[in-house]
């Protein structure tokens, strides 16, 4: 059987590397947040990450076809090397079958040992349902493997119930605590009902921005969101399909891998 691996592409030189993590999920948080990044900063790919826990098909690219992948993205900051890990779905979330996605991040989180990785940051959601909606400007909770790493951070909302994180956000950074580096899970206040929460994005952009000194303007999130917003829809759909087949009985529940 196959199993999860990363192929690496380049091999560069790294300075107290650390690493963001964005899958998509809740109002596609962290996507949004990650993709931008790597799209503003040009980040360089060093790396492709293939999984039989992602759908089993292949997608139209310019050069033909391609499965479907993870990447890993450099870019070279101040004071450290940056990777930005992201995909366009997460891998498959089956409770009957969680060792697919254990087996999924410990590849991940190997690979990053390899690079000796010393923290690993994952950027979510947390469904406020319709609350999200009374908000004027989403805040983040924030989950830290020490309380040491709290000084790193400001403007993080405390105080809320939160429930199990699932997926590779949850994973990646679990595993890596026990790997014995820093993990963080960033978590921006957003509503399942919102497709593309930009507003909750741009708040933990804007923290990052600034604590990583990256100098961007971010007045252009909103091109990436809807971006963003229409390749998930079409990613989504090509999954639905997949699962229902060519017919769908009556009363079947609607369902996407997140």
């Amino acid at each position: 059987m196959m199993r999860s691996f990363v192929k690496q592409l380049k091999k560069p030189r790294l300075r107290n590397p650390l690493v963001l993590c964005g899958f998509p999920g809740i109002g596609l948080v962290g996507k949004t947040a990650v993709d931008y990044f790597i799209r503003k900063l040009k980040a360089e790919k060093i790396a492709e990450v293939f999984s039989p826990s992602f759908p089993a098909f292949v997608v139209p690219t310019k050069n033909g076809f391609s499965l479907i992948k993870g990447e890993i993205y450099l870019y070279q900051g101040k004071k450290n090397s940056i990777l930005f890990l992201t995909s366009p779905v997460q891998p498959s979330f089956n409770p009957d079958f969680s060792e697919n996605q254990y087996e999924f991040a410990h590849t991940i989180v190997s690979f990053f040992k390899k690079l000796r990785v010393k923290k690993v940051i994952a950027i979510g959601g947390i469904d406020l349902g319709k609350e999200r909606f009374t908000l004027k400007k989403p805040g983040y909770v924030l989950l830290v493997s020490k309380k040491e790493m709290l000084k790193d951070f400001s403007g993080f909302k405390q105080g809320r119930t939160l429930g199990v994180i699932s997926g590779a956000n949850g994973l990646i950074p679990g595993i890596a605590r026990e790997e014995g580096m820093e993990a963080a899970i960033i978590l921006g206040e957003t509503s399942s009902g919102i497709l593309a929460d930009l507003s909750s994005s741009e708040a933990i952009v804007r923290m990052f921005n600034s604590l990583y000194e990256f100098g961007l303007n971010v007045k252009d999130l909103t091109k990436e969101s809807e971006r963003l917003g229409k390749e998930i829809t079409r990613i989504q759909n090509e999954i639905t399909k997949q699962i229902r087949g060519p017919k769908r009985k009556e009363g079947e529940d609607k369902s996407y891998i997140r």
